[in-house]
């Protein structure tokens, strides 16, 4: 899974630098502009998230590195009213680095990860007015797909459609989501069908 991650990221960079520099030459924005890395703990998705960064850097490319508990524990002391980093991460035009999303230890009555509504919430109106703007952004989280969706099925879908590739599923950036034809006239559950695409590309690419 390493070794399919390395390879997309260096893929995401050639990508990002075209798409940044795009936007300014030509005003044209990219819609399938993002990444998401999926592991376990220790996978080596921040070892991916820094190299992203160093490379995009080198390419004059701007980044910014967002760690989620820490600067969101920053975010809720402020009560999101110095209009500093929660409005940066709102507006910033470069490749926002998003490490380890939703990083919890909680765990609610049936043993599922679960984080407070708040930060909930104010992650998902980042992520969506980010997406609105078509901006640029790097996910890594140690949720599955499946577990994003059924936080919430509507943001986390869009959120992971960024980092599909328009024609060709070969080409995406590790995860994909809208079902097949046959698949919603089956009236398949989305989420079911999205964890068993992801385990299939782990086994498929390693």
């Amino acid at each position: 899974m390493f070794a399919t991650a390395l390879r997309t990221s260096k893929q995401y960079v050639e990508l990002a630098v075209k798409d940044y520099f795009s936007r300014i030459r030509d005003k044209k924005r990219t819609k399938e502009n993002g990444l998401l890395l999926c592991g376990e703990p220790g996978a080596g998705k921040t070892t991916l998230i820094f190299a992203i960064g160093n490379a995009l850097l080198s390419r004059k490319v701007p980044v910014l590195y967002f760690q989620h508990r820490e600067e969101f524990n920053r975010i809720k002391n402020n009560g999101f009213e110095d209009g500093g980093l929660y409005q940066r991460l709102r507006e910033f035009r470069g490749v926002l680095l998003w490490d380890d999303l939703f990083k919890t230890k909680k765990r609610d009555k049936n043993g599922n990860r679960d984080i407070a509504d708040w930060e909930a919430d104010a992650s998902w109106d980042i992520i969506n007015h980010r997406s609105q703007l078509d901006l640029p952004t790097v996910f890594s989280t140690e949720w599955s797909p499946a577990e994003l969706m059924s936080l919430d099925r509507s943001f986390a879908g869009r959120m992971i459609d960024r980092c599909k590739h328009p024609s060709d599923m070969k080409q995406d950036r590790l995860v994909w989501f809208r079902l097949t034809r046959e698949e919603r006239e089956q009236g398949l559950d989305p989420v079911k069908v999205f964890d068993h695409r992801f385990m299939r590309i782990e086994r498929d690419e390693t």
